[in-house]
């Protein structure tokens, strides 16, 4: 009951003071990250199955290290998004 007043109150008093509403500081556009980013990284229990350990050692090796470039990748996303809302 109590939000309910508020709200109404609140509504009631944008007339008053001749404001349109509340809006936005401006216009940011945030695209979505690009799908490379988002995929998910492979189980390393798939590259269990080779036989030859240093094959299945390299194979796990350049899967972490393309899991880490996607990480990179959403982190830099994530600080474009955040400087382009944080205004900074």
């Amino acid at each position: 009951m109590k939000r309910a007043l508020t709200l109404t109150l609140c509504a009631a008093c944008l007339p008053l003071t001749a404001c349109v509403g509340w809006k936005g500081g401006g216009s940011v556009r945030v695209e979505p990250p690009q799908a490379v980013f988002t995929a998910p990284c492979p189980h390393p229990s798939q590259f269990l199955g080779v036989q030859d350990y240093e094959l299945m050692a390299g194979r796990l090796g350049d899967a972490l290290i393309d899991c880490e470039a996607r990480r990179a990748g959403l982190g830099a996303w994530a600080a474009g998004v955040a400087a382009a809302v944080g205004g900074k």
